[in-house]
């Protein structure tokens, strides 16, 4: 059965067990924070954090912790990325806003339906301005300029009077941001810089700061990104950061994970050196909760097909360098013979190709990102032993061919299809016809 889970927040309904990262407590001090502050002239929240890093699952975990309050406060979620490409995400945004209120109750019902006019009003500006609405200047310079409803600064005290007399916050959560085009994000944070200032009303936005700040650089015409990251400094008033994420809880994720894929345990005697000496070089390409959907959603889908005609361990070891490092994937693809081929310590004859095999490891590594590069030739020389420059002999072979190695040439082939075809040999003849052929 293939075993696959979608790439998605914990809904936050249960989070002391949905908290796999230990986010809860860090999302249960922000909630509070949010409770207790009295954001007469407004609050924006700016919680930064790279894609992939829970930031979804940490607004949930929030908005679960501000539920439990004797006093509720009311939330809105708002996910630019679901209005994307239409012409006015200003005015969806507002009108979001405005929902959030109950028709039922006078006060309510008031900032209801004058919300709903700003947004239309605003939309109006952004019509007869002819460029995108919520940039700084349509709140201002536009209003008096052109003939647009001149109610529109009336209703924006109006509502800011309303929301003052309103018995309780009201949290606008903003998720997504950085998967906006640069047009878009800059477009949200002009209007929440013109919005800023209701009283009672906290904007709790989370996005990747680099992405949006060079985002912002382009579209302003900055120098260069830090400029474009001072801009956000104008909008927001508090900044938080991602918790940083514990290695090791990511390591039981993703073993947790794969252990119910391949329904075997990768600690069992027989596999447990060589798995440990697997892990430790390949740990490092899983960074983020994402980076564990990613790679075990695909395991899901290729092991079934080859499970009892590889090894457990060489196929997680090289579908991570498939996902992550596809261009060294497709060398040992393209090039098996540099990966594989095998010097035997009978010979007695040097090896003619050792200085093109050294060359040509020398290029493959040299193309790896700095970062990865010493982990990643760990691995490699781990799953093809080749590369380690020694000698080997015919039990070795036979070993690697009973263990479906990917380092064996007659079995490599095999890691690199979902299916075995009809003209392979089936492991059960492998482990009676391999004989290595070993020069004289």
């Amino acid at each position: 059965m293939v075993w696959i889970s979608p790439d998605m927040p914990c809904k936050g309904n249960n989070p002391e067990e949905e908290d796999l990262l230990g986010y809860y407590p860090f999302s249960e001090t922000l909630a509070e924070g949010i409770y207790n502050c009295q954001p007469a002239d407004g609050l924006v929240i700016a919680l930064y954090g790279p894609w992939g890093t829970g930031k979804s699952t940490l607004l949930n975990f929030v908005q679960h912790a501000l539920t439990k309050k004797e006093k509720p406060i009311t939330i809105v979620r708002f996910n630019p990325w679901w209005f994307s490409g239409r012409e006015d995400l200003s005015r969806d945004l507002i009108d979001q806003i405005g929902l959030a209120f109950s028709p039922d109750g006078n006060v309510c019902k008031k900032i209801r339906t004058l919300m709903h006019k700003y947004a239309e009003g605003i939309g109006r500006i952004a019509d007869l301005t002819g460029v995108t609405a919520g940039c700084g200047k349509v709140f201002g310079k536009a209003i008096s300029t052109i003939a647009c409803p001149p109610n529109i600064p009336k209703l924006k005290t109006d509502i800011s009077k309303l929301l003052a007399e309103h018995n309780g916050k009201i949290l606008v959560m903003v998720d997504d941001i950085d998967r906006l085009n640069p047009d878009e994000i800059h477009e949200l944070f002009t209007v929440i810089k013109a919005l800023a200032d209701f009283p009672n009303v906290i904007y709790l936005m989370a996005f990747d700061k680099e992405i949006v700040g060079s985002a912002l650089t382009n579209k302003l015409n900055y120098k260069n990104v830090a400029d474009g990251e001072r801009f956000l400094q104008k909008i927001v008033q508090v900044e938080f950061v991602m918790p940083i994420i514990d290695k090791v809880k990511i390591s039981n994720m993703l073993i947790g994970r794969l252990q119910e894929i391949v329904e075997e345990t990768l600690y069992h005697e027989q596999n447990q050196e060589y798995w440990n000496e697997i892990y430790s070089d390949m740990k490092f390409l899983f960074e983020s909760p994402r980076d564990v959907f990613r790679f075990t959603n695909a395991i899901s889908v290729t092991y079934p097909a080859v499970k009892g005609e590889v090894n457990t361990v060489d196929f997680i070891a090289i579908e991570a360098i498939r996902i992550f490092i596809p261009t060294l994937y497709s060398k040992i693809k393209d090039y098996p013979d540099q990966f594989t081929k095998m010097e035997f310590c009978n010979t007695g004859q040097p090896d003619m190709d050792e200085e093109i095999k050294k060359t040509f490891e020398e290029d493959w590594v040299k193309s790896l990102p700095q970062k990865i590069r010493v982990n990643t030739q760990g691995l490699m020389r781990t799953i093809f032993p080749c590369l380690k420059g020694i000698h080997f002999n015919a039990d070795d072979i036979k070993e690697w061919a009973n263990e479906l190695r990917i380092c064996h040439q007659e079995i490599l082939p095999v890691y690199f299809k979902f299916a075995l075809p009809d003209s392979m040999v089936p492991k059960s003849e492998i482990k009676v016809s391999v004989k290595p052929s070993v020069p004289t």
